[in-house]
């Protein structure tokens, strides 16, 4: 019985003490002569193949190809604009609508992959709204005919949104092969096979509009 205790113990502590999986980063850039702003460009990779999940603090180690989140985003209405313009999130994730204005907003969405509609008083937020289908969202307001944004349900947990430079960077991207692919509004996709071969190192990429 004890020996038994022992090698449990024994097996628990290689446990804690195994190391975590570390990812390696992308770092990339929109690059053009002709677009007035590279910045907005929703960039994400695809694995081509089941990858490793890299371990969130408490969070467990494993296979997952796509992974389904529980994360929670906001998406907040202020100045009668939807801020941010553009959300990415991981399928499964779930999205609070707040209402920053002294005005009341409808939102709506008529788009395949999610439809809704309903109202966000002044001064509070909607109850979190789970979107389980993956694809492009077009979010609207019924009352205030100038309000626009868009959210893009990925299967992917790595993605990043450019900056005004075309900057983007992906952080925690296990090793394995991948599809680089770009998303914006009014731009056709871009795609691009990867090849991240390394735990902790540093990939660059650049993207020609």
């Amino acid at each position: 019985m004890h020996l038994s205790r022992f090698f449990i113990l024994i097996l628990l502590l290689s446990l804690f003490q195994s190391p975590l999986i570390e990812g390696a980063t992308v770092n990339g850039r929109i690059v053009s002569k002709v677009l007035p702003d590279p910045g907005d460009f929703v960039v994400y990779l695809k694995p081509l193949s089941p990858t490793p999940v890299i371990p969130s603090a408490g969070g467990a180690s494993g296979i997952s190809n796509p992974q389904r989140s529980s994360k929670t985003y906001r998406m907040d209405q202020k100045g009668m604009t939807f801020i941010p313009h553009i959300l990415p999130i991981p399928v499964g994730s779930r999205i609070i609508f707040g209402n920053s204005d002294d005005e009341m907003h409808i939102v709506h969405s008529t788009s395949e992959a999610e439809k809704f509609n309903f109202s966000v008083l002044p001064k509070k937020e909607s109850p979190p709204k789970a979107f389980n289908r993956v694809g492009e969202i077009q979010i609207l307001c019924d009352i205030h005919q100038q309000m626009l944004a868009y959210i893009l349900v990925l299967e992917t947990p790595y993605f990043s949104t450019s900056d005004q430079g075309g900057n983007f960077r992906i952080d925690q991207v296990p090793p394995g092969k991948y599809r680089l692919a770009t998303w914006h509004e009014k731009y056709v996709s871009r795609e691009k096979i990867i090849d991240v071969k390394r735990r902790t190192s540093r990939l660059s990429v650049e993207l020609l509009y």
